[in-house]
């Protein structure tokens, strides 16, 4: 916000206002409030690419999955999620995937 927004963020007390009470003095929903509080799509989504960017980095250069957990503060758990859309965004195969179409079947059994 700019410092000739009219819209207030904050009480007589400096105490920073709900989105009910910011609502309430400015005849609007709360939904509204929350809407034009957030922060703009481009700023989340560049945040990501860069954090999806970083822990692809990392792996390349060899680290381990709980060093970028570490590194940028996350689980491994969400070190695997940023891999994951860091390979589908940049069309790369996933690791894994596929092998059941190419492996040569068993004599007697059946590919399931």
């Amino acid at each position: 916000m700019s410092a000739l927004d009219p819209r207030p963020r904050f009480d007589a007390e400096g105490r920073p206002l709900t989105a009910r009470e910011a609502a309430e003095r400015l005849g609007m929903s709360e939904r509204n409030v929350r809407r034009w509080r957030a922060e703009p799509r481009e700023s989340v989504e560049g945040r990501a690419a860069a954090r999806r960017e970083r822990a692809a980095e990392l792996r390349a250069g060899g680290a381990t999955y709980r060093e970028i957990a570490d590194d940028l503060g996350c689980s491994t758990g969400t070190v695997g999620r940023l891999l994951h859309e860091h390979r589908e965004r940049a069309g790369v195969p996933q690791p894994g995937r596929g092998r059941r179409s190419t492996t040569i079947p068993m004599p007697g059994k059946s590919a399931s």
